[in-house]
């Protein structure tokens, strides 16, 4: 069947929120430093994201987008292709 593509020849991209939906994250704040663990699904989802040639970006209010990639990072997970808010 292929990769589908926009109509501009563009690869389709979706946004994904960062704490609760990506990172375990209880409602407490606890520092712009402390990331909850991928929650159970994430990286297979974002995986198939990849598969599928689909970008995805991470909003999030954390100041830090080194942070958020370095979480990325550190569970071997498919990078986004922007962190923003």
């Amino acid at each position: 069947m292929g990769v589908r593509r926009l109509m501009d020849g563009q690869r389709r991209r979706i946004c994904i929120d960062f704490d609760g939906v990506l990172a375990e994250y209880d409602g407490t704040w606890k520092g712009e430093h402390h990331h909850g663990k991928p929650l159970p699904g994430a990286k297979k989802f974002l995986e198939k994201l990849a598969a599928a040639d689909i970008e995805f970006v991470v909003l999030t209010t954390r100041e830090s987008r080194r942070h958020v990639l370095s979480w990325f990072e550190k569970y071997r997970l498919p990078l986004p292709g922007e962190v923003t808010n």
